[in-house]
């Protein structure tokens, strides 16, 4: 089976976290890091042994990465994503997707538009809820 090219975009922890996962999945290979900060992008290149990058542009024409995850501040997320989205790449977006609804919908329309999977990170918010779930289960199981 062939894996899947992914880059992460931004390389503070849950960057860094993204980076982590991806290399740690048999379905992907971690082909690149990003990060305004060179140093912050060397480092954490370096640890997987892929290519750092300090502009997500130049990185985005990479045809080897297929999907991304944008784990930059979150008054960036909307407008890196939507890099990603315009030069055919897949993408994981980290909460929030965006600062107000029409960059939201933009985003949404990109993907659309271009038959491309976009999603939201929402990791601890689906934990919490799942966990929640589960107790509420075993709950209801033991009064029965």
């Amino acid at each position: 089976m062939k894996k899947l090219g992914v880059a992460v975009i931004g390389t503070g922890s849950w960057g860094k976290n993204h980076a982590r996962v991806y290399n740690e999945l048999p379905s992907t290979e971690l082909i690149a890091i990003c990060d305004v900060n060179p140093e912050r992008a060397k480092t954490t290149a370096n640890q997987y042994g892929v290519k750092a990058y300090t502009n997500s542009t130049r990185m985005l024409k990479n045809k080897e990465i297929e999907a991304i995850s944008v784990c930059t501040w979150s008054t960036h997320l909307a407008k890196e994503a939507l890099k990603g989205l315009r030069a055919g790449k897949h993408v994981l977006v980290e909460k929030p997707m965006a600062t107000n609804t029409k960059q939201a919908e933009k985003l949404c329309e990109t993907a659309q538009q271009n038959g491309l999977i976009l999603t939201v990170g929402f990791l601890m918010r689906s934990f919490l809820d799942s966990n929640a779930s589960v107790k509420q289960w075993k709950t209801k199981k033991s009064a029965n």
